[in-house]
This record gives structure tokens, sequence and C-alpha cells, in this order.
């Protein structure tokens, strides 16, 4: 096998073209370089890859900046609707879980009524920047009532008990006498959120007379018990303010309630008092900031 092939080298190493045969070879060689030529490289290749790198390089080196900026813009700012518009509406769309997007919703409305909240404590409250987080807590609290049907109970209790305080605490605002906007203005904001707050309400009563049938008496009341105690420990810190009264209030019917045996009441109404305690301390922490 080794000596064949050894002779077969030699032989192909004597074998050589005429010169009539090397004619037609470079012929045909010729001729498919003529119908098949290689690509020739533009000039222009280069420059336009690495300058096309130009644009996005830009983009991203002004973005990042401006989106970090514009989380701490406020109604009325330049780049508030940067915030509202694209980065909230991009985080919700990744959001792809019932239960977390009911409480992204929920967390939008808080954010935008400290928000007006906060504009106040600056003193630089205005009907159109109100109105521009008006919009944007409308927007939010329709789409919090829409997931609200996709979560299991307990979660639907907390987030229309929230959603409830939250907007309690929004129209305080609006209707304190030292917000700079008119009484028209006012009513106007007021109104306009009305409804919303009626089916959030409406969600969270009618889920917590669904849920206590699965709950005993005793579950029940050490619920109570626990919230009523959260509100108790509070209450000493709230002494002779307004705060103190309306909680001390909230004690009293409840436990009225309990005397009567009366324990979906009872726990609404302990439950609403914990968090309409919870958003006012937040939204007054934030007011006091401004003093």
């Amino acid at each position: 096998m080794n000596k064949e092939l050894e002779k077969l080298k030699k032989e192909v190493t004597t074998i050589k073209l005429t010169a009539q045969e090397e004619r037609v070879l470079r012929f045909s060689l010729d001729s498919y370089k003529v119908v098949n030529p290689l690509p020739k490289k533009s000039p222009w290749q280069l420059f336009h890859i690495r300058y096309a790198l130009v644009p996005l390089l830009i983009l991203i080196s002004v973005s990042v900046p401006l989106a970090n900026a514009s989380t701490a813009a406020l109604p009325g700012d330049l780049l508030y609707p940067i915030k509202t518009d694209i980065l909230e509406e991009i985080n919700s769309f990744f959001i792809l879980d019932n239960e977390r997007e009911a409480i992204y919703h929920s967390g939008l409305v808080e954010k935008r009524v400290k928000e007006v909240a906060r504009l106040i404590a600056k003193d630089e409250e205005n009907f159109k920047a109100i109105f521009e987080a008006h919009e944007e807590i409308e927007e939010s609290v329709a789409e919090l009532l829409s997931s609200l049907n996709k979560v299991n109970q307990d979660e639907k209790i907390n987030l229309s008990a929230r959603l409830t305080s939250i907007i309690g605490a929004y129209q305080d605002l609006i209707k304190d006498e030292e917000t700079n906007i008119v009484d028209n203005e006012k009513d106007t904001l007021i109104a306009g959120i009305e409804d919303e707050n009626e089916s959030a309400h409406n969600i969270f009563e009618d889920t917590v007379e669904e849920s206590i049938e699965h709950l005993s008496d005793e579950e029940i009341r050490t619920l109570i018990e626990e919230k009523g105690g959260v509100i108790q420990n509070r209450l000493d810190d709230l002494k002779d303010t307004n705060d103190s009264t309306t909680l001390q209030a909230s004690l009293e019917r409840t436990s009225d309630y309990l005397e009567d045996n009366n324990l979906s009441q009872a726990l609404r109404e302990i439950i609403e008092s914990s968090e309409d305690l919870s958003i006012q301390t937040e939204i007054q922490d934030i007011l006091n900031e401004g003093i």
C-alpha cells in the first residue's frame, strides 16, 4: 500500500501541462474571476460600524442620568412624565405575577399621594401640578381595582383596605385649609376620586365577609386583638391630637361591635383603622419635613 502511494506521488510530480492546456486553464480561471468577482471591502464599512455606535452610546450616556434624575421628580417638573409614562410603564411591563402587579399599582397610588404631600410640604402646590398627579392616581387606582380580582383573599383585603386609606389621606390633603388651591378646584379633585374610593371600600367589605366564613370566632377575635394592640401602642405617641381622638373612637367602636358579637364589623373597623394609621403617619412625616 505504501509502495503504491509513493509511486503515485512520484508520477504526479512528473506530470506537466502542455502550453495549450496551461492557456485553457488560465483562461478558465480568469473567466471565473470576471463572472464571480471577490466582494470589495468598502472604505465606508469600518466607518459605518464604528460610528453607528455613537448615537447608541450618546443615548445610554444621556438616558441613564436622566432616568435617575426623574425618580425624584414631582408633579409639574419637566422630568415627571419620564418617570410616570416611561420608567413606571417599563417596570409594569415586566411584572407577570397577578399579586405582584396588584401590589405594584397599590404602590404607585401611594407614591402619587405622597408626591402631592411633598408639594404641599414645599409650599409648591398648584392646581395644575396636583391635577397631573391626580390623573396618574386615577389611572393607577383603575389598574389596581382591576387587579384585585386576580389575587387571593388575604391580599385582596389588605390592598383594598390600604387603597381606601390612601384615597382618604389624599382627600384630606386636598381639603386642608392650608392647601393653596381654591375651593372649587378642591371639590373637583375630591369628587374625581370618590367613585373609585367607594368601589375599593365595597370590595373590602365584601371580601371581609367572604373571608370570615372560613375563620372561627376565636381566630377573628385574635386578629382583631393583634391589630388593636398596634393601634393602642401608637395612641401613646399621639396623645391629645386629632389623630389620637379618631383612633380612640375607632377602638371604642370595635369594642362595642365585639360586645354585640358583630365580628365582621369589628374586623372591618380595626383593619381600616390600622391602614389609616399607617398611611397617615407616613404622610405626616412628609409634611413635617417641610416645616
